[in-house]
């Protein structure tokens, strides 16, 4: 793919979420995660072969291990609705895609193509 549609995982928190994925005129996919969740670790192929097979968007990821990134998804209500956790930006609201369960990258390319259906496209990137 594309350098452009294939950029990496980029670490968000706290302190840097508003410039990085509200400032970006593009749709951003965020994982919210811990490394000392079970599930979490179950869930993390599943995301690596989301990130690697569904273009597009932006990737990011969201530690609950440090305080910025806790502080985040409690701000974003990702731990009320449980972890591991995937929220889609397609405006500055998030869209719960993912909390708490186990999905496969299948069902998430699947629920992702849904909810962006009608979002703008330019050149193979969604923009809000």
């Amino acid at each position: 793919c594309a350098a452009l549609l294939c950029a990496a995982v980029e670490e968000i928190h706290n302190d840097n979420f508003e410039a990085t994925v509200l400032g970006d005129d593009r749709v951003w996919v965020l994982e919210f995660y811990s490394k000392m969740c079970g599930s979490c670790k179950e869930f993390s192929p599943e995301w690596e072969k989301l990130t690697k097979s569904f273009s597009g968007v932006q990737y990011g990821k969201v530690s609950i291990d440090d305080k910025p990134g806790m502080a985040l998804a409690r701000k974003l209500g990702a731990l009320k609705e449980g972890l591991p956790n995937v929220k889609l930006f397609k405006s500055h609201t998030p869209t719960s895609v993912m909390g708490g369960d186990i999905v496969t990258a299948a069902a998430l390319k699947k629920k992702l193509t849904s909810l962006l259906a009608g979002q703008t496209n330019v050149d193979g990137v969604y923009k809000k």
